[in-house]
């Protein structure tokens, strides 16, 4: 994963947008300090480093190639080493700060010569001709180019070509030796157009990119919406489903109630006739036993006539 940011963030880096690079370059750090990965942590701040300085933004940038300077230095990275001196050394030409910019080149230079580091070799000695350039010396300029061309010529890196193609024409221009001068510009022109169609290529990609992605919103945008649309159906079917359970218990306790009122009604009822056909038994009774008091009563009375 931290590879995959890694890459992310160089092509990133490459079509212009620095942003998006810096975002991925730190995801690549965030994961390569959790697996406790000295390269790969020095890589990435060296790569943060770089975005700030297409940002304009040399403080941080010197910042992050200070960081990645210090972890090779303690892990004897020699190959990261270089780089960050290296680009310390064109923050420092950048901030106009010639002779810190020249120690640290002279230093990456001579680091990438005793280690083999071609690259290396080929990025300062590219830098200190520009370092020389800028301040005059012509004839460490052209000899710094020089070196760097030579070893360019069996690398693929047209850019830094380019730039080499370019201070050679000048410093030769400035010699006053047209010859080399007009040879150097030739060359510097072909790479230019190979760069143009390099460029033309990219800003097509660029393109391509930012169309796919705009697609990939839209898409998104209507895959979300559609989401939306399922989550309220199903709100919805669920307020519905609650409804007509609520509903239906709602009933189905209505009428359980009105048949316990009916029920207890029709108990309470069947108590009340039985307890009138009590009563009524009772009364019966009641007028048999007055019936027998009454004749007792006329017995009595003529008894007690008779006995009078």
């Amino acid at each position: 994963i931290a590879d995959v940011c890694n890459y992310l963030g160089g092509i990133y880096l490459l079509i212009d947008q620095y942003q998006k690079s810096l975002e991925f370059h730190r995801k690549a750090l965030q994961y390569r300090n959790t697996m406790n990965n000295p390269e790969g942590i020095a890589k990435s701040y060296n790569n943060i480093g770089k975005a700030y300085l297409e940002l304009h933004k040399n403080d941080s940038a010197l910042l992050y190639f200070k960081q990645s300077f210090d972890l090779c230095k303690r892990t004897q990275y020699k190959k990261g080493l270089i780089k960050a001196l290296t680009n310390m050394g064109k923050v420092y030409y950048l901030q106009n700060k010639l002779e810190k910019s020249e120690q640290y080149l002279l230093q990456a230079y001579s680091i990438s010569k005793q280690s083999g580091y071609d690259l290396g070799i080929a990025e300062s000695s590219q830098s200190l001709g520009d370092l020389y350039k800028s301040s005059s010396s012509i004839d460490k300029a052209v000899s710094y180019y020089e070196i760097s061309l030579d070893i360019l010529k069996n690398l693929d890196f047209d850019e830094l070509l380019r730039i080499n193609y370019q201070g050679l024409y000048y410093c030769y221009t400035k010699k006053g030796q047209l010859k080399k001068a007009l040879f150097y510009h030739e060359l510097l022109l072909e790479t230019e157009k190979k760069l143009l169609n390099v460029e033309n290529n990219r800003q097509l990609a660029i393109v391509q990119i930012t169309f796919n992605t705009e697609r990939k919103e839209k898409d998104n945008r209507v895959l979300r919406i559609d989401n939306a649309l399922k989550a309220m159906t199903i709100k919805r079917n669920a307020m519905y489903t609650w409804f007509i359970i609520v509903l239906f218990f709602s009933t189905l306790f209505f009428c359980i109630f009105i048949y316990n009122r009916f029920y207890s009604k029709s108990k309470a009822n069947k108590r009340l006739e039985a307890l009138n056909t009590k009563i009524t038994n009772q009364n019966s009774d009641l007028e048999l036993l007055n019936k027998e008091l009454n004749r007792a009563n006329e017995e009595k009375d003529k008894l007690f006539s008779i006995i009078a």
